[in-house]
């Protein structure tokens, strides 16, 4: 007499769930010392060398070194996690200290040092012709006493030398320079900045290498959770197969591999925003010295032997974003002291400084592109004769565009028009490359 339907059905149903069970069951009797034995025996089937004590977070740990090199394989080499001096290197003042002559392509030149050191070639067209100049800017500390990752935050923004030299003979007499300047930066906020930097850096690659062994810990979870060593094989050569953001049918669901590219991501944006922090302001002194005629017009009568000391000052806006556009005000005041090389000319003293106002952005390279406005002023109230070989009493206007290109290099255009007192209007073309720091690790903080 054949059983009712529903009983039938309850009976299928009830078989059907005894064979689905019983693999589970097997699978959930197995020992860790058979579940250790398998990842042992896949981890040595990707040649790999194996200890009796091997388990699956062994084989866990070989396919994350795996992912997390493939995925570093595309992007510059100083992504690992780790902190470089290359990540703390400032990337808003990579160029040469080009300032008080023609060929400055910066309304109010920052008191930001150069971080190791850079160059700047400038042309720029004058009432007296096109003048050529070149400077050189020194990082003392970082160059000579090393770049390690505490030099790199702290020193790299204290102070720095530079050195200006026309590109060609501007001297009256055959053979002589005609010009020399040196320039010196001081940033009296620089150590304090880089040390809030690296305090920031640490905390955020800290929390990168912790989700590392959270990706180790979640494939070891994964694999201890297969049924056998055949599913375990099969498990591992799906996550090397696959890319990010996948999760390998193999692996039955149990693993997403999304999670590398979110570390790197947050830790990038983690970076930028304590780098552009510990750049945002500058309070420090901006020193000059200059002899012959800074205005390369190869006059003997501007011939000057000219100190200038002055505090210079600066403060950019914070934006949730880095990248977002950002503003900010520069200043300095100072006095400078001009002695003419002219027999009989007495000595000028007078207030210099000026103000401008800076907007830029940083591009996917962690480059700025920048525009500078402001104006600049000097003051002893002098009779026009005086005032004009002394290169004082004047009010200009002055700008500034700088275009990041590849590496340390950029290129800046910069102008000055006077609104009062006899100074030359120019136009200026800056070629500019910094140097940049290891991007490998070391033996820093």
């Amino acid at each position: 007499m054949p059983l009712p339907g529903p009983f039938t059905r309850l009976m299928a149903i009830g078989l059907l769930a005894m064979g689905v069970a019983a693999p589970r069951s097997a699978a959930a009797q197995r020992d860790s010392a058979t579940i250790a034995a398998e990842c042992r025996d896949v981890l040595t089937s990707f040649n790999r060398p194996v200890r009796p004590t091997s388990t699956c977070a062994s084989l866990a740990t070989f396919l994350g070194t795996i992912l997390d090199s493939a995925y570093r394989a595309g992007l510059k080499s100083d992504t690992a996690v780790q902190v470089t001096p290359r990540k703390l290197q400032s990337v808003r003042s990579g160029a040469a200290n080009i300032s008080g002559v023609p060929g400055q392509a910066e309304s109010a030149p920052t008191a930001q040092p150069s971080p190791l050191a850079s160059a700047s070639l400038s042309g720029a067209g004058t009432d007296d012709g096109t003048k050529g100049i070149a400077a050189i800017s020194l990082n003392p500390v970082t160059l000579f006493g090393g770049a390690d990752t505490g030099a790199a935050a702290r020193w790299s923004r204290f102070a720095d030398l530079t050195v200006l030299v026309p590109v060609a003979n501007t001297g009256a007499t055959p053979g002589r320079l005609g010009y020399f300047g040196v320039r010196s930066r001081l940033n009296f906020t620089g150590v304090d900045a880089g040390d809030g930097l690296l305090k920031e850096v640490n905390a955020a690659f800290a929390q990168a290498i912790t989700e590392q062994l959270n990706l180790t810990q979640h494939l070891k979870t994964a694999l201890e959770s297969l049924p056998d060593s055949l599913a375990i094989a099969q498990c591992a050569a799906a996550v090397l197969a696959s890319t990010y953001g996948q999760s390998p049918a193999a692996c039955r669901g149990a693993v997403t591999l999304g999670v590398r590219r979110e570390v790197y991501d947050t830790l990038r944006r983690a970076l930028t925003r304590a780098r552009e922090k510990a750049d945002a302001r500058y309070f420090g002194l901006d020193l000059r010295f200059d002899t012959g005629d800074p205005t390369l017009a190869r006059d003997p009568a501007k011939e000057v032997t000219a100190l200038q000391a002055g505090f210079a000052f600066g403060r950019r806006s914070l934006k949730a974003d880095p990248r977002a556009l950002a503003a900010a005000l520069q200043g300095r005041l100072g006095v400078r002291y001009s002695d003419p090389k002219t027999p009989g000319d007495s000595v000028v003293w007078s207030l210099d400084g000026a103000v401008g106002v800076e907007t830029s952005r940083l591009l996917a390279s962690d480059q700025p592109v920048r525009f500078t406005t402001g104006l600049e002023f000097r003051y002893a109230n002098k009779p026009d004769a005086v005032a004009e070989l002394n290169q004082t009493d004047y009010l200009v206007v002055r700008g500034g565009l700088s275009i990041p290109l590849v590496g340390g290099t950029s290129v800046s255009i910069g102008f000055t028009g006077p609104l009062t007192g006899d100074v030359s209007p120019d136009l200026s073309v800056n070629f500019n490359w910094g140097l940049l720091m290891s991007a490998l690790a070391d033996g820093g903080e």
